[in-house]
């Protein structure tokens, strides 16, 4: 039988299963608001050890952009849970140079445990 569930960084553990002693046989872990679980939701108590929890994955925090990149600042912050995909436009007078469609107004963004990362190539405007 398991002791106290195991702690998670930005989220906790919501409910749990005891056996007739009063012992954790299983819990379930919540992330804090917009942190998403790197994996399933609950763990086991397996011979005396738990399995390994999830961790709770960063949020993209998005408003400003790198200049260079010619998109336009969003007029509040914007939280993107990971693995999540949201679409930015450009700027006034710019257009996406590649991608699936020439001369597209916005390109897509994906978050990946709180960093952006450009799902086209590094995007250049024309």
């Amino acid at each position: 039988s398991c002791l106290v569930p195991p702690h998670i960084n930005n989220g906790d553990h919501t409910k749990g299963n005891k056996d007739a002693e009063g012992v954790f046989k299983d819990v379930s872990y919540k992330c804090n608001l917009y942190y998403t679980l790197s994996f399933k939701d609950s763990i086991r108590c397996l011979n005396g050890e738990w399995e390994t929890p999830p961790q709770c994955l960063r949020p993209c925090e998005i408003h400003t952009f790198d200049p260079k990149h010619n998109l336009q600042d969003l007029s509040e912050i914007s939280y993107v849970p990971d693995k999540d995909k949201i679409a930015i436009k450009c700027k006034n007078g710019y257009y996406h140079e590649w991608g699936i469609a020439k001369n597209t107004r916005e390109i897509k963004l994906e978050c990946k445990d709180g960093k952006i990362n450009y799902l086209d190539d590094l995007p250049l405007y024309i």
